[in-house]
């Protein structure tokens, strides 16, 4: 399809990309359960690999073999297809027998689950990412170079602490949610909470505070300007963290397809304040709407969330951390 639209060099590198995509799935699925049985040390060692191996190996390619900007992908699939063998041995150690015997209904009820978190994810990318394209349809390429540098910036800090809190409390919830019942579950889940907010929070605070200097250090003199808007990405992250807490009984009680509602109202929100304020305000008015969809998807994970699985927000502590926070 794409063989006469796009230049022969960058349609190459697709054979290619489809060797990462084949690699990097095989390797997940192996890591997730390193995820599942709790071995934060592996799954910590496979991750280093994976991302400094690659770049090492990509790196190893271009000096000394001479070669192009495919040494990236190339360097990526070595790395991973050498880690591959390895993992497995590690998951699968004290497993005897891996029963290949497919089950129709069960596997019914995981495409149910997990189809409509697949267009979830879809529905996130327009919530995320579409401002990006209407930038540069009214505004232009430093505008969005501008905007995606402050995005990024705000936004990576966020979902590295984000992600890693999912990764170290989901397996503990579920196992909680299974073995003890709604009520522990809910007890759980208001404690990691409020530690989740003890760390994000002055994250997200220290950061509004010094955005300036930072952009300065990050960006250089001619994308400084782009400092206004890490506040606003910052906190607007803060709602999106925040929200992802209460997937919790959505998850529990199989409701996925409420995750996509909610993820794709938002992101049809985002994108048609984008189309109305972006002409006019440029990458400001983007980092404005973006916060507004991200409180609005708060609000609608809280509506949905609460019809099947109530549990009691820290609302206190919350008050507490942002005031102690504030005066630091």
């Amino acid at each position: 399809l794409l063989n006469r639209r796009i230049e022969f060099p960058l349609y190459g590198l697709f054979g290619l990309g489809i060797l990462v995509f084949i690699a990097d799935s095989a390797f997940s699925a192996l890591q997730e359960t390193l995820t599942i049985k709790r071995q934060a040390g592996v799954y910590s060692f496979f991750s280093v690999w994976q991302s400094i191996g690659s770049v090492l190996l990509a790196l190893a390619l271009i000096f000394w073999f001479k070669r192009g900007i495919d040494s990236l992908l190339v360097g990526r699939i070595i790395c991973v297809s050498l880690a591959l063998p390895w993992l497995w041995r590690i998951v699968m150690k004290g497993i005897k027998k891996i029963q290949m015997n497919i089950d129709p209904a069960l596997l019914k009820e995981m495409i149910n689950y997990s189809i409509p978190l697949v267009v979830g994810n879809l529905a996130a990318w327009i919530l995320s990412l579409s401002d990006r394209y209407v930038l540069q349809l009214f505004r232009g390429a430093y505008e969005v170079g501008l905007y995606s540098a402050s995005y990024n910036i705000a936004e990576k800090t966020s979902l590295l602490f984000n992600g890693l809190y999912i990764m170290a409390a989901a397996p503990i919830l579920m196992i909680t949610w299974e073995r003890d019942g709604v009520d522990k579950a809910g007890e759980l889940l208001t404690k990691l909470t409020r530690y989740y907010l003890m760390v994000i929070v002055p994250i997200t605070i220290g950061l509004c505070c010094i955005s300036k200097p930072l952009a300065s250090v990050l960006m250089g003199e001619r994308f400084i300007d782009g400092y206004r808007i890490i506040p606003l990405v910052m906190i607007g992250v803060l709602f999106l963290g925040v929200q992802q807490r209460f997937h919790a009984g959505l998850l529990y009680f199989k409701k996925t397809y409420f995750i996509t509602i909610g993820t794709l109202l938002a992101g049809l929100l985002n994108l048609g304040l984008n189309f109305i304020f972006i002409p006019a305000y440029g990458y400001f008015a983007a980092a404005v709407t973006t916060l507004v969809a991200y409180v609005f998807l708060l609000w609608i994970m809280i509506l949905f969330s609460r019809k099947y699985f109530v549990w009691q927000f820290p609302a206190r502590s919350c008050v507490n951390i942002v005031i102690a926070t504030s005066v630091t």
